[in-house]
């Protein structure tokens, strides 16, 4: 790990924490270097099957990586990534929001464009 990075918690943020450099750091210097298993991939995710399933040519690589990300996810605390992921959080988008919560755009400009959008990828 490169000397000049500085690691910071914020709590607001959560459990995350984040790196910075009071020097400048020129571009292409590597600053971290950390082992491919250190890193949630389709290969690393615990479920040995779910490794061959996503090997699969039918899965494109972010769709799979969607897959093992959810799958992570849905393992909770029973995840070997449980730590790095619990550092995440969903975006705060109102198609997300509990029914309680969407209700408080009830009435205004915004509820009819935020729910019936259509947002799937066109390919």
């Amino acid at each position: 790990m490169d000397e000049r990075l500085v690691f910071a918690h914020n709590p607001k943020w959560g459990n995350g924490i984040f790196a910075l450099s009071p020097w400048c750091i020129e571009e292409r210097t590597v600053v971290v270097k950390m082992p491919k298993s250190h890193c949630l991939t389709t290969r690393t995710v615990s479920s040995p099957e779910l490794q061959d399933l996503l090997e699969h040519p039918d899965f494109d690589p972010v769709t799979a990586l969607t897959i093992a990300y959810i799958y992570e996810c849905l393992l909770d605390r029973g995840s070997g990534w449980y730590g790095y992921l619990s550092c995440m959080s969903l975006p705060d988008v109102p198609r997300l929001w509990a029914d309680e919560e969407k209700a408080w755009l009830k009435g205004t400009e915004v509820e009819d464009q935020t729910f019936d959008m259509d947002v799937s990828v066109q390919s």
